[in-house]
C-alpha cells in the first residue's frame, strides 16, 4: 500500500494556443476556446483552455509520473472537480498528487487509495488550475489519476499505453 501523505510531483507541460485550439475544436468547441475575437468578450477576456484539457493534461502528467511503478490504473469514482482558475496560452502546468488514504480490500492483489491531486501553474505563478480527490483501486499499491478526483484500479497485469501521436491529442509536451 501507498504511504499515507506521500507526495508525487509530475514534469511539467505547455500549453500553446495551437493546442488549446486544436482541444477545443475535437472536444469543447465553444468560442472562448477557439477564437481570439470571441474569448476578448468572454468573461475571461481572452483565449483560455476548457477545463476538461487540463483534466485530461493533468491525467497525462500523473501516468506519465509512474506514480506506483507498475502496471495502469482504472477508475472507479469521480468524487469532486473543481476549476480554481483558467489556463492561458504560454502556461505550464505540474500536477501534485497526495495520497489521502489507503487500505487494502478483500482481494490481495488489490487496494483503495483516496488521491488528492491539483494542477499549478508552474514555476512562475503558483495559482492552482484545479483540484480533485480520488479514490483508487490497486493491485498491491494504489494508483492515482489526475486532475480530477477519480477512483482507479490497478491490475497486476497490463501496461501504461499513450497516444501513438501527441500532436493529435490536442497538446503539446
Amino acid at each position: 500500500m501507498p504511504e499515507v501523505g506521500a507526495v508525487t510531483r509530475t514534469e511539467t507541460v505547455a500549453v500553446t494556443r495551437a493546442s488549446i485550439a486544436s482541444f477545443a475544436e475535437r472536444y469543447d468547441p465553444q468560442a472562448m476556446h477557439m477564437d481570439d475575437a470571441a474569448a476578448g468578450a468572454s468573461v475571461f477576456g481572452e483565449l483560455v483552455a476548457s477545463g476538461w484539457q487540463t483534466a485530461c493534461l493533468t491525467m497525462r502528467l500523473v501516468v506519465r509520473a509512474n506514480i506506483l511503478g507498475g502496471p495502469p490504473m482504472v477508475g472507479l469514482e469521480v468524487k469532486r472537480m473543481k476549476f480554481e482558475g483558467p489556463v492561458r496560452p504560454g502556461d505550464a502546468l505540474r500536477a501534485e498528487a497526495v495520497i489521502e488514504g489507503a487500505r487494502r480490500t478483500s482481494r490481495a492483489d488489490r487496494g483503495i487509495a483516496t488521491v488528492g491531486v491539483t494542477t499549478v501553474r508552474a514555476p512562475a505563478r503558483r495559482r492552482r488550475a484545479g483540484r480533485a480527490d480520488a479514490d483508487v483501486d490497486g493491485a498491491r499499491d494504489a494508483g492515482v489519476m489526475g486532475s480530477v478526483g477519480c477512483a482507479h484500479e490497478r491490475r497486476a497485469t497490463g501496461g501504461v499505453r499513450s497516444p501513438a501521436d501527441p500532436a493529435q491529442d490536442g497538446v503539446s509536451a
